[in-house]
């Protein structure tokens, strides 16, 4: 490669297309490990049961029975009564598998230009703030499906984001380093 070529290749990686792609390409990659990341560190709860039907349960009557209603916006809400069997009779059947809120991360595709490129890594649940930041409940309240009363005012947050963000921010210049080296090694031979 003589002079001219070289000064004419340093121009186009400079302000050519290849640099803007480099620069999307760069954030996609910084996205995507702050969400895996960021997944690998989110709780999983122990999803969603239900009472097996009499038909189910091989020892005969469940320690409670279920009953179903309507309200007027269409909500369904349960209604459990206790039986006078014990509790090895109860037979749960997994509706749900737990783990909601990890399935649920997301990151946007890289978009900018100029001076600023960015991805967005978020979670849609409507539980995913209280879960990261952490948040209030009235002690003594009783939870129905927890079958105890609440203890504690304050349930301290998870930070899945912010910790991951942070080990990332430390991992960063060494990521953006060996690819600017392959992407310049790339161009200059």
């Amino acid at each position: 490669m003589n002079l001219k070529e070289f000064a004419d290749t340093l121009d186009e990686m400079a302000h050519g297309s290849t640099r803007e792609e480099f620069f999307l390409s760069c954030v996609d990659e910084l996205s995507g490990r702050l969400l895996a990341k960021t997944k690998k560190r989110t709780p999983v709860g122990p999803g969603v049961f239900r009472l097996a039907d009499d038909a189910e349960v091989s020892r005969g009557r469940r320690l409670y029975s279920s009953q179903s209603k309507q309200d007027k916006k269409g909500a369904l809400h349960w209604s459990i009564e206790r039986t006078h069997k014990t509790a090895q009779d109860v037979k749960l059947i997994k509706v749900q598998p737990g783990g909601t809120l990890r399935r649920m991360w997301r990151a946007t595709p890289a978009k900018g230009g100029s001076r600023k490129y960015e991805a967005r890594v978020f979670n849609p649940m409507e539980y995913a703030s209280y879960v990261e930041y952490g948040h209030r409940q009235h002690v003594g309240q009783f939870v129905p499906i927890l079958g105890k009363r609440l203890k504690r005012a304050w349930i301290p947050g998870q930070h899945m984001l912010q910790n991951s963000r942070n080990e990332l921010n430390k991992e960063m210049p060494g990521i953006l380093q060996r690819r600017l080296n392959a992407w310049l090694g790339g161009r200059l031979k």
